[in-house]
């Protein structure tokens, strides 16, 4: 039936029948080609933000690189190699498997929030200070935890990631912005972005992951989030010191909303970029 075949013919019927196989054969090629340049380009990208992730790690301080594990003072202050990756971390692995247990909650500390932060017992931190809230359908919830909304205070703009985009973990995917200050969030876990909230939720945006997207190995739960977070606090507090804001952190004292507004000389790009692993 092809040209090249014996006995073909330039006939009516031959005709209709090139049309129709170059055509099919056209759209495969077509759909082909469109597969391997999204799967080129998502590749690509997935790399991009890995080594993001990796270069914005390796520019920050060792104290903002410590290892869950000296949290609560069971190991010397060690510090993290693995971009707070657990999952694939032979330390980890090998402290679990010497008896060293994570923190676990203390019913006598128990909805004790550290210092007048609250602090959702259902919710996972991320070290970049946002929270995952797993839900029954198996996806997860992002928010921004009480820590950072009250360095950011009011964002003038923030900027979420489209329903539909997928995200790997660690990938730089919201902005807040605040007249000249700015920074990028990492995702804390992998996914397609389903929805994003609205102004004045509480949240950020809901994702699906898939396969091992859905460890959570890596976040900080129960008593060990909240030994982090009076770590992070008397972090800030040391910082903030020097801009007078001791008396916003000393002495048990719930840090005001709005940080920046209550302590304007102080370095607030270079401690955002801190609070959330951007420096």
């Amino acid at each position: 039936m092809l040209p090249s075949a014996y006995e073909f013919h330039w006939d009516i019927g031959h005709l209709i029948f090139l049309g129709v196989f170059y055509t099919v054969a056209a759209v495969v090629l077509t759909a082909l080609a469109v597969a391997l340049y999204r799967a080129r380009r998502d590749a690509k990208a997935d790399r991009s933000a890995a080594i993001d992730w990796e270069e914005c790690l390796h520019s920050l301080p060792p104290e903002r690189l410590r290892c869950r594990h000296t949290m609560d003072g069971s190991t010397a202050c060690r510090t993290c190699q693995h971009g707070f990756d657990c999952a694939h971390c032979t330390g980890h692995r090998e402290y679990l498997a010497a008896g060293e247990q994570l923190p676990t909650e203390n019913d006598e500390l128990a909805g004790l929030p550290p210092l007048g932060l609250g602090m959702n017992p259902r919710r996972l931190h991320h070290r970049g200070h946002t929270w995952v809230q797993p839900q029954a359908d198996g996806t997860f919830t992002v928010g921004l935890d009480e820590f950072a909304r009250r360095c950011f205070g009011t964002p003038v703009r923030v900027t979420l990631p489209e329903a539909g985009r997928h995200l790997t973990r660690g990938q730089r995917c919201a902005t807040i912005e605040r007249g000249a200050l700015n920074v990028r969030l990492a995702a804390p876990i992998g996914g397609t972005v389903l929805e994003r909230g609205r102004p004045g939720d509480d949240w950020l945006y809901r994702v699906a992951p898939s396969g091992d997207e859905a460890d959570t190995t890596h976040l900080l739960q129960g008593e060990e989030a909240r030994l982090w977070m009076l770590r992070e606090l008397e972090w800030l507090q040391g910082i903030l010191a020097p801009a007078g804001a001791d008396m916003s952190l000393a002495d048990g004292g719930t840090p005001v909303n709005d940080l920046v507004r209550a302590c304007p000389e102080a370095d607030w790009d270079n401690i955002w970029g801190l609070v959330c692993l951007e420096s």
